[in-house]
């Protein structure tokens, strides 16, 4: 077999037609929403987040409090306790999906959306109170 001396040598199989497709319907659909309502959207509920995120004693915020220094993600953790058992609890209890962090064991992050309603932030802040109230396990108990 002879690799091409060009981008093409990383190609392989067919092209995804309907992903493509979809994913221009998607980009129709964001412009018809306003980008500037897009982007205003996910900061304020990004900042709604992390501000409540920064009131709960015994989490701790790792994301900068200011949008400016920061993104739709939202980082943080608490002290002593496993992120992917934290949120093994929050999805199996409040279903809440997050992503545990590779170079940190403790920390979670949590991708918002211009979709997300206050109720699901809710539901996230409420289980992190309930997490540091009970633990993460099924019986209460603190596993962390």
């Amino acid at each position: 077999m002879r690799l091409l001396d060009e981008a093409k040598r990383f190609e392989f199989g067919t092209r995804n037609i309907p992903d493509q497709a979809g994913f221009a319907k998607a980009l129709d659909i964001w412009a018809a929403i306003g980008w500037d309502t897009v982007f205003a959207r996910l900061e304020s509920y990004t900042d709604l987040l992390k501000g409540a995120l920064n009131m709960i004693e015994g989490a701790v915020l790792d994301t900068p409090l200011a949008y400016g220094d920061s993104s739709g993600i939202v980082t943080f953790h608490i002290p002593e306790m496993n992120g992917a058992d934290v949120l093994k609890s929050l999805g199996d209890r409040e279903k809440v999906l997050g992503s545990p962090l590779e170079f940190n064991e403790e920390s979670i992050r949590i991708s918002t959306h211009v979709f997300n309603t206050d109720e699901q932030a809710q539901r996230l802040l409420s289980g992190i109170e309930r997490v540091l109230r009970d633990g993460v396990g099924t019986n209460g108990a603190q596993d962390g």
